[in-house]
C-alpha cells in the first residue's frame, strides 16, 4: 500500500503527458467490444462507450443488466461473454484481408 500513491501519480502524469489521436484509432477496421455493467455509473461508463461507438466503425456495446465494474462479467457470466468474444472474432476473421 505504501508503494500506491507515488505510482498513481507516474501513471496520471502519464495519462496528461500523452496524447490521444482519435483520427489513428478510427483507422482500425477490427470490431471493437465493449461490455458494460448495467449497475455501474452511467454517466462515466455508458458516455465513454458512446464516445468509442462514435470513433470505431465496428463498435459492438453489450450490456450486463446485472452487473458492475467491480463485479465484472467476466467473472460472473464467462460463458455468455465467451460467446460474445467467439462471434466478435468469428466476424473479424470474415473481415479480415485474405494473406499473401
Amino acid at each position: 500500500m505504501a508503494k500506491r500513491p507515488p505510482g498513481l501519480r507516474a501513471i496520471e502524469g502519464a495519462f496528461s503527458a500523452g496524447e490521444l489521436v482519435l483520427d489513428e484509432l478510427r483507422r482500425l477496421r477490427a470490431p471493437v467490444y465493449f461490455a458494460l455493467g448495467g449497475l455501474s455509473n452511467p454517466d462515466q461508463y455508458l458516455k465513454m462507450a458512446e464516445r468509442l461507438a462514435g470513433v470505431f466503425d465496428d463498435f459492438t456495446l453489450e450490456t450486463f443488466e446485472e452487473r458492475h465494474h467491480f463485479d465484472p462479467p467476466h467473472r460472473v457470466e464467462p460463458e455468455r461473454l465467451a460467446a460474445s468474444l467467439l462471434d466478435l472474432w468469428a466476424r473479424a476473421q470474415s473481415a479480415a484481408p485474405a494473406e499473401r
